[in-house]
């Protein structure tokens, strides 16, 4: 673009030289021929005449005047530069635009790669007759726990399991990070299930569905806001019961992270 602007300066310094050349040199030529032509005007006789106005001030001829026409040739031309650097500020306003957002977006994935993710799994090995799931931070730095909602429910077969999150297993805010290992966030007894004999045999026979479901809410160091707050990051969890073995699966949605 600069590339563009400067020939175009140059080209048009070049076309009002040339201009202002020609001009001059056409209005020399019209003198000497003006000169060189015979008079032929008869002198009149002397009589008294009352003195007429000097008109020569009213002779001038903008369309012979060399400078006028390069004066009004830089006009022009200053129009057209003039909207050249408008359109050349818009551009770089865009590009500054553009650069900006590609620069929030960098920040934006530094971020996400310092940030805490929580994962929750099972326990491994499992204890017998028991199910536990543990959370984990995965990468980045800690994070701070601030809810865990866990509970279990047993759907009845050609239904779909509505999760409400409102039984809190958290006593009180902690810090979880990658160099602590699996936190324990909900155990289940399933031997306590066979107490109840129509439930147990109706999940033997997959009749229902024994579902063990939760939500972890966390926030971090580095994520923030437009107002500065910090972010609330969620951890959602899923698992089954199906044939004595313990899988992870769920209605869409129910093992999403933020």
């Amino acid at each position: 673009m600069r590339l563009y602007i400067g020939i175009f300066i140059i080209l048009s310094l070049s076309s009002g030289a040339l201009l202002y050349y020609n001009c001059a040199k056409e209005n020399r030529r019209k003198t000497q021929v003006e000169q060189n032509e015979p008079s032929t005007v008869v002198p009149p006789a002397a009589v008294h005449q009352p003195q007429a106005k000097n008109e020569t001030a009213n002779s001038y001829d903008a369309g012979k005047d060399c400078l006028y026409r390069l004066y009004l040739f830089a006009t022009v031309t200053g129009v057209f530069v003039a909207l050249g650097g408008i359109y050349v500020i818009w551009k770089q306003t865009e590009a500054t635009e553009k650069a900006a957002d590609a620069a929030l977006l960098n920040a934006q994935a530094v971020i996400n790669s310092q940030r805490s993710w929580i994962a929750v799994r099972t326990k491994d090995p499992p204890i017998a007759g028991s199910v536990e799931f543990m959370a984990e931070c995965l990468v980045g730095i800690p994070a701070k726990m601030i809810h865990n909602y866990a509970n279990w429910k047993a759907v009845e077969k050609g239904q779909s399991l509505q999760p409400i999150y409102d039984t809190e297993m958290l006593q009180y805010p902690f810090l979880v990070a990658p160099s602590d290992g699996k936190k324990r966030v909900f155990e289940f007894g399933i031997e306590s299930l066979k107490a109840h004999a129509s439930l147990w045999n109706d999940i033997q026979n997959l009749q229902q569905t024994l579902y063990f479901f939760g939500k972890i809410e966390y926030t971090d160091g580095v994520s923030i806001d437009d107002k500065g707050n910090p972010i609330v990051h969620e951890t959602k969890w899923c698992y089954l019961y199906i044939g004595g073995a313990i899988v992870r699966g769920g209605p869409p949605g129910m093992n999403d992270c933020t």
